[in-house]
């Protein structure tokens, strides 16, 4: 699940695990923004970290102490993403889906996408939350110009 301030972390989570507490709750944050990681290596909530822009839907720089409290009790991990992870998923959700979703939206589709590959050989169900689907102008062109540098969708 992204998260930013920590709300849709929270509500999300508890939902779940209120009714499947055996499912494995991950909270995905990007470089650069990752005022809940640090929150939860501190044990308290921080205010006024710094935050990369570009992802708009998470640049928070202020965690909310009772989402906090809330989402520290529900979830099991945590993963921090580069941002070339994001626009990839965010390539790859457009080209399968025809949406595109904005730089925030796709975190969560990021981090869905590195458990799976980490979890080699295992049988699991990964499930995430694509949220926003409200891109900048510029944004299609940007990660089609990046897959097209880096080879994205491309048959080698």
């Amino acid at each position: 699940i992204p998260v930013g301030g920590g709300g849709l972390l929270a509500g999300v989570a508890s939902v779940i695990k209120e009714q499947k507490e055996d499912v494995v709750i991950v909270a995905a944050q990007i470089v650069r923004n990752t005022g809940y990681v640090d929150s939860l290596e501190t044990k308290q909530a921080l205010q006024n970290r710094p935050v990369d822009t570009r992802f708009e839907g998470i640049a928070v720089g202020n965690i909310n102490p009772i989402t906090f409290n809330l989402a520290k009790q529900v979830v099991d991990a945590t993963v921090v993403l580069e941002t070339d992870e994001i626009y990839h998923a965010a390539y790859d959700f457009r080209r399968e889906t025809g949406t595109l979703l904005e730089s925030a939206g796709a975190v969560g589709l990021a981090g869905a996408r590195r458990l799976a590959t980490e979890q080699d050989n295992k049988n699991i169900r990964v499930v995430t939350v694509a949220t926003g689907a409200n891109p900048t102008n510029s944004f299609g062109p940007y990660i089609d110009a990046r897959a097209r540098r880096f080879g994205w969708g491309v048959d080698i």
